[in-house]
C-alpha cells in the first residue's frame, strides 16, 4: 500500500508540473503576440533586415577580441513604446520593454523572455513613452542633409519642424597615442545634433551662425531674436525659436521680432 501511495504521488506530481510548463509556454506565447506580428511580416519583406542575437554581436565587435568602451543606446533602460515598420497598413504594434542602438541602429524588443532586435531601416517610426510623455521617433531615409542620423526625435512640429538626433561613432585616438602603449579598447564617441527641418531637409546647427545663415533669406531678424531672448542651442532655446518663427505669418504679437524691426 505505501509503495502505491508513492506511484500515485509521483504521477500527480508529473502532471501538475507538466500543466504548470503548459500555461508558462502559454502566457509567453501571448506576450509576444505582437512581436511574432512584427518580426513574422519583417522577415518575410525585408529578411535581410532583420538582425539576430548573434549578428548584432558581430555588429558591436568587429573582430572577436575588440569590445567597445561607452554607452551606445540613446537610453541604457528600457520603455514602453510602439514600432511602425515601413510600408506597413497596420497599427502600430506595442511594447512593454524597448530601447534602441544608435551605434548599430538597431531597435531592441523584449517580449515573453525573449530578446530580438529589428534593423533600423525597416522602421518608419518609433515611440518611447517617458515620465508621462510620448517622444517620437522618425526614419530620415527619406530626408536630406548630412551628417544625419537614421532616427530624428521631433521636438517642434509645423512648417519649420526642430529635430535633435544622436550620433554614436568610434572615436579616433590622439595622434602617436597608441605608439608605445599597451591596445586598448575602442571608444564610443556619443554627439546629440540639432536640426532645423524644412521640406525633409535636415538643416544642422552646431552654433549660432548656423541659425543666422539658415534665417538670412526670411523674415526673421534671427540676430536681434537671439540678442534679445538670450538664445542658447539648447532644445527650450530653440524651440522657443522656431515657435516664433512659424508664428511670423500669422502672429502680430509685438514679441515677435521680424527684419521689419530692424533699426
Amino acid at each position: 500500500m505505501k509503495k502505491l501511495y508513492i506511484a500515485l504521488f509521483c504521477v500527480l506530481g508529473a502532471a501538475s508540473l507538466s500543466y504548470s510548463q503548459s500555461c508558462h509556454r502559454s502566457k509567453v506565447k501571448d506576450a509576444r503576440t505582437d512581436l511574432g506580428k512584427v518580426s513574422h511580416d519583417h522577415i518575410k519583406t525585408q529578411p535581410a533586415n532583420y538582425v539576430s542575437r548573434a549578428n548584432r554581436r558581430n555588429a558591436l565587435n568587429r573582430n572577436s577580441n575588440a569590445q567597445f568602451v561607452g554607452n551606445p543606446y540613446l537610453h541604457e533602460n528600457f520603455y514602453a513604446g510602439t514600432v511602425a515598420l515601413q510600408g506597413a497598413k497596420e497599427k502600430p504594434s506595442h511594447f512593454e520593454k524597448m530601447r534602441f542602438n544608435a551605434f548599430t541602429n538597431t531597435l531592441e524588443i523584449t517580449a515573453g523572455g525573449k530578446v530580438s532586435y529589428v534593423q533600423g531601416g525597416a522602421i518608419r517610426q518609433f515611440t518611447l513613452k517617458q515620465s508621462g510623455s510620448t517622444r517620437t521617433f522618425i526614419n530620415t531615409q527619406a530626408y536630406t542633409g548630412t551628417p544625419k542620423p537614421l532616427f530624428i526625435e521631433m521636438l517642434e512640429d509645423g512648417s519649420l519642424q526642430l529635430a535633435r538626433g544622436l550620433i554614436v561613432k568610434i572615436e579616433k585616438p590622439a595622434y602617436g597615442s597608441q605608439a608605445n602603449a599597451r591596445p586598448q579598447r575602442p571608444k564610443l564617441a556619443r554627439s546629440m545634433r540639432f536640426y532645423l527641418v524644412k521640406n525633409k531637409q535636415l538643416h544642422l546647427i552646431k552654433r549660432k551662425k548656423d541659425l543666422y545663415k539658415f534665417f538670412a533669406k526670411t523674415q526673421l531678424n534671427a540676430k536681434s531674436f537671439v540678442k534679445k531672448y538670450r538664445t542658447k542651442l539648447k532644445t527650450k532655446d530653440l524651440k522657443h525659436l522656431v515657435k516664433h518663427y512659424n508664428g511670423l505669418s500669422t502672429s502680430t504679437s509685438p514679441k515677435v521680432i521680424a527684419k521689419s524691426d530692424q533699426k
